[in-house]
């Protein structure tokens, strides 16, 4: 039962149930209040995409799968910002997407700005969707990012910028100038031994801010300082008063790019959500079924369960184990790390047990 409750919260929200902004890509899942429609969101890779196709509709109803591949979906790959990485593309990168109350539509809007519109009716891509589609999913993505504006998730929040810009939704103001002072970076390279820390929320607020006509003081949303260089086992140190890197400083072993959740949105006690909401995060990976592997995860963490016979959401087969953790404790980062560095880990993804 408290499985089908957490499932049906998160319905309500009609928020995707895995978002990173790590890479990989992850793909994202959005269910229908009902519960009828399951749709998934693949990346291209750059070996090709995924044989199930760029966009998946499942209908539990009649029981049918529907693949459209990213000829259907119309991509624009002449865009600027669809940047292809090491890893891939993930062509939803940014975006935000809603079920029509009626569920007879589920309407994607896209970084570029482009709108991909499913009629769940007919189980097809719509060409040339009614404004009257488009203006009712504009008010429903309305609502949704203003709430992500306030999201313990940083890419929520970027995101959430980015469509009230997208959309000129004045109410965000107030909102968008608090996160003018969003701590959220990343680094990218600028050339030979040059690296620019990239303020990416306060970033997108400031953008934001402009195209609703407020006028911006000096607002720094990059860091181009020689002590900002890209090391993958190094974090920076910021004088954020007087907005410059002064150095950098060493972290934990990780491998980020194999944890498919947000380490960022999660609080040192391992909880996630608003103040009057929080609760910790359960994950879950395969390893392979030899003894040896199970012995050194139960090492790093003695609270992980590992099944052997199950595939969990993640999908391991019949010669792996899945292995089931939580976040709630102080120290859920360190173990996470550790796991993240093990050859036979592949991919740790959030999950929602029963």
């Amino acid at each position: 039962m408290k499985i089908w409750l957490e499932v049906f919260l998160v319905l309500l929200a009609l928020e995707p149930l895995s978002v990173s902004a790590t890479e990989p890509f992850p793909s994202e899942e959005y269910f229908s209040k009902s519960g009828r429609y399951h749709i998934v969101l693949a990346p291209l890779l750059r070996g090709g995409m995924p044989d199930n196709g760029a966009l998946i509709l499942s209908d539990k109803k009649e029981k049918k799968d529907f693949s459209f591949s990213v000829e259907q979906v119309s991509l624009n790959f002449d865009h600027p910002n669809m940047v292809m990485s090491t890893a891939g593309l993930g062509w939803y990168r940014n975006s935000i997407a809603v079920f029509s109350d009626d569920e007879k539509t589920f309407v994607i809007k896209l970084l570029w700005p482009q709108y991909v519109v499913l009629n769940l009716e007919n189980h097809s891509i719509v060409k040339e969707p009614a404004e009257s589609i488009l203006k009712e999913a504009e008010k429903l993505m309305a609502n949704l990012a203003l709430k992500w504006l306030d999201s313990a998730d940083p890419y929520q929040r970027q995101t959430g910028a980015i469509v009230c810009k997208d959309l000129k939704i004045s109410e965000s103001i107030p909102r968008l100038k608090e996160l003018l002072s969003d701590k959220e970076f990343y680094t990218k390279y600028a050339g030979k031994n040059k690296g620019i820390i990239v303020l990416y929320v306060r970033k997108a607020a400031k953008e934001a801010l402009l195209a609703l006509g407020e006028s911006m003081d000096s607002i720094i949303t990059e860091l181009p300082e020689k002590d900002c260089l890209k090391f993958k086992d190094y974090k920076y140190e910021i004088d954020w008063e007087n907005e410059k890197c002064t150095g950098r400083i060493e972290m934990e072993q990780c491998d980020v790019d194999k944890i498919t959740f947000e380490l960022n949105a999660i609080d040192k006690n391992g909880l996630i959500g608003t103040a009057d909401g929080k609760t910790s995060v359960d994950y879950e990976f395969c390893i392979p079924y030899i003894d040896q592997y199970l012995k050194e995860i139960q090492t790093i963490d003695s609270q992980i369960v590992c099944y052997h016979g199950s595939g969990g959401r993640i999908g391991c087969s019949n010669s792996e184990y899945l292995c089931l953790g939580n976040s709630g404790y102080k120290n859920y980062r360190d173990i996470l790390c550790k796991l993240s560095t093990l050859n036979y880990v592949k991919r740790i993804d959030r999950t929602y047990r029963e």
